[in-house]
């Protein structure tokens, strides 16, 4: 390493650098009196080594219209995309991600088409949430996983007066619809 530098030292006489808006303008006089002449990009600062990719943030909007962030880290991870201060997606990536960018998460898109709490169902229904967690289960009303602390956003039925409770009977045969 001495020697090499050394080296440099008996080629080299002057260095000259003028930083430029976009790039550094370097200019070596040799010894030998002749002079080179070069043209440097500048070096990225921290934030932009650190920013994410806009395909990314693209595939992010895409799939908040239907999963979680716990989802859209495991589907971003499996199609190979790494983001740019760690090796792997997890939730709270993407959720700093989607505040980053005022990405609206999967429950507030839920929620702006007009889908329920169970409390707010059992209210408008005049059940507990325990039965609309039943039903749900059962299939008699449509409950979206709604983000990653199983929170269901509930569709209110259409029509609420076929919905029947029956009390004592099997779940299955408990609500009934009526045609």
């Amino acid at each position: 390493m001495k020697e090499r530098k050394r080296m440099l030292r008996l080629l080299i006489a002057d260095i000259t650098l003028k930083k430029t808006k976009y790039n550094i303008e370097v200019h070596v006089l040799c010894a030998g009196g002749q002079i080179k002449s070069l043209l440097l990009p500048l070096p990225k600062n921290a934030s932009e080594i650190r920013k994410t990719s806009p395909d990314i943030i693209k595939v992010i909007i895409e799939l908040t219209n239907r999963h979680t962030d716990l989802e859209i880290a495991e589907i971003l991870n499996t199609q190979g995309y790494k983001p740019s201060c760690s090796d792997t997606f997890n939730v709270r990536i993407v959720k700093g991600l989607r505040h980053q960018y005022k990405i609206k998460s999967y429950y507030d898109k839920l929620l702006e088409k007009g889908l329920l709490t169970a409390g707010e169902l059992a209210i408008s229904l005049n059940l507990s949430t325990a039965t609309i967690y039943k039903w749900c289960k059962h299939g008699l009303i449509t409950g979206y996983l709604a983000n990653n602390k199983d929170t269901y956003l509930f569709e209110k039925p259409s029509n609420t007066e076929l919905l029947v409770k029956k009390q004592g009977s099997p779940i299955t045969k408990r609500v009934q619809i009526k045609k």
